[in-house]
């Protein structure tokens, strides 16, 4: 096994040049490396993670190490398109932004990705605009929390995260509907047809609160006008990756599960994620 790694090695080195810039000598390494990704996806709860490794049975759990005191899923994922991506996954031990940036960091530190995605089920902003099961994509990760309190008032001092623009982009322009096919029941008892579920891109509101508050939610949305949903871990997964020493990109996929409301049912958040991998098809 050596030998044929470090054959492939010296493949790779004879079909390049000798000089090579960062970003390719960032992609040559990913093609060498065993402990390297492409995407590496962070999730809070284990329903969530049961919904990842449906409709991703290529994800199985990988061996613990000494230097890992976390359980990561890694598996090849192919795309309709022929090729494949190395994919990462792991399972928070808590809710929260906390736990989220250490993860998220211990993750870059082993894996080494080119992008990490949050996945999972948020809460909504607008009954009106918005339906159970649609999908909110983060074109920013707005933190709330900081903030400073003065005798009469709090004076807000929030946080912004850009999320990746090749991401982004592939978000704003996916025009193939065919993963709809693959959706489960909505928990409204729609079909998925050519319009729903929806899809929301603009910023996403993370905090460690659980909101369930139409005044609040509304305070919010006086910080941030374009809000369009509000969860508790992807500011800690930014952070993470924008303070990697190698940049890494970094985008939040949710489903809305519930409102960020007086009305907030529990038993709604049974709903899975319906992140179906579009984004790994149809990014490159």
């Amino acid at each position: 096994m050596k030998r044929r790694h470090e054959s492939r090695v010296a493949a790779f080195l004879s079909s390049v040049a000798v000089e090579l810039t960062d970003k390719q000598a960032t992609d040559l390494s990913r093609q060498v490396e065993d402990e390297s990704v492409d995407f590496a996806v962070v999730v809070a709860l284990r329903k969530e993670l049961a919904a990842l490794k449906h409709y991703f049975p290529e994800l199985v759990p990988i061996s613990s190490t000494s230097d890992s005191t976390r359980t990561y899923l890694r598996g090849t994922i192919p795309t309709r398109r022929g090729g494949s991506y190395r994919v990462v996954a792991t399972l928070l031990h808590s809710m929260g932004n906390l736990d989220a940036a250490h993860a998220t960091s211990d993750l870059i530190h082993k894996w080494k990705p080119r992008f990490v995605l949050v996945n999972g089920i948020a809460g909504g902003i607008s009954r009106k605009d918005q339906g159970f099961g649609d999908i909110v994509a983060s074109n920013s990760i707005f933190y709330y929390e900081l903030s400073k309190v003065r005798p009469n008032h709090q004076e807000h001092r929030a946080r912004q995260f850009q999320a990746d623009p090749i991401l982004v982009d592939g978000i704003l322009n996916l025009t193939d509907s065919t993963w709809r096919a693959h959706l489960p029941s909505r928990p409204d008892g729609k079909s998925a047809s050519a319009i729903e579920p929806r899809i929301h891109v603009g910023p996403i509101a993370s905090g460690e609160k659980v909101i369930a508050s139409s005044e609040a939610a509304q305070e919010l949305r006086s910080l941030q006008r374009d809000l369009i949903a509000i969860e508790m871990e992807s500011a800690g997964v930014a952070s993470a990756a924008f303070s990697a020493v190698k940049k890494v990109g970094f985008l939040t996929i949710r489903a809305i599960c519930d409102f960020a409301d007086g009305k907030k049912n529990e038993h709604v958040a049974r709903v899975r994620s319906v992140f179906r991998g579009f984004v790994l098809a149809k990014l490159h």
